[in-house]
């Protein structure tokens, strides 16, 4: 998923599949995501097993500038469980990376269109 709608200000940080996190891979995202982020914004990062570092970086960079956080993690949480930077944190208790994967993607999709609903009420 590269889901990016700066008119509307969101902006998601993953690792694997087809997501690049914003710190990685790609400087014009880093440049757009500092530029377009505002406090009140939300940003969301994805990792299979909790512990991707581009990941944590970015939602700790994210949560510095005021954004709402929200991460998506596998197994027990890894490290996202334990740092306090992320404001809610949907944990996939699963071994399977295959489930995992399935499971974040539905629940990111379900949220998304919760807040569409939610801002166009």
């Amino acid at each position: 998923m590269d889901d990016r709608k700066y008119a509307g200000h969101k902006e998601q940080c993953g690792e694997g599949r087809k997501q690049q996190s914003a710190d990685h891979g790609a400087p014009e995202r880093r440049i757009l995501f500092a530029a377009f982020a505002e406090p009140g914004d939300i940003a969301v990062g994805l990792s299979t097993s909790g512990n991707s570092h581009n990941v944590l970086r970015g939602l700790d960079e994210a949560a510095r500038r005021g954004l709402l956080t929200v991460g998506f993690a596998g197994y027990t949480g890894g490290r996202m469980a334990d740092v306090d930077v992320i404001n809610y944190l949907f944990v996939v208790p699963s071994l399977s990376v295959h489930r995992i994967q399935e499971a974040q993607t539905t629940l990111y999709h379900v949220l998304w269109e919760l807040t569409q609903q939610a801002l166009t009420e």
